[in-house]
């Protein structure tokens, strides 16, 4: 009763786990759910806007965490609101379940 679906990771956001190029299988979800705390997902933002990252769910909100912070990009992570949430909204599509590297 589950559904799949694949994406290749473009950016190094989440490097060193996640290289460009790699083939994510992700399980679909639509929501948040607190089984997705600690958890890599994709996170839709704004209705259009995708983003693969680690996220942290608290009584506040919901941080989007990049795994490469060492960077010269900048990536940092981004926190929403409870209000954000359902304002904008943000929303878990789907929870990394595998990951396919071409050699």
């Amino acid at each position: 009763g589950k559904s799949f679906y694949g994406l290749k990771i473009s950016g190094d956001s989440m490097f060193p786990k996640y290289s460009e190029n790699d083939i994510v299988i992700f399980e679909k979800s639509n929501g948040i759910d607190l089984s997705f705390n600690k958890k890599d997902c994709a996170v839709m933002v704004n209705g259009y806007d995708a983003t693969f990252k680690n996220v942290t769910i608290n009584d506040n909100g919901i941080s989007l965490v990049p795994l490469n912070l060492n960077n010269m990009e900048g990536y940092q992570p981004t926190f929403y609101t409870k209000e954000q949430i359902e304002s904008l909204p943000v929303n878990v599509i789907g929870v990394a379940r595998e990951k396919r590297t071409r050699f």
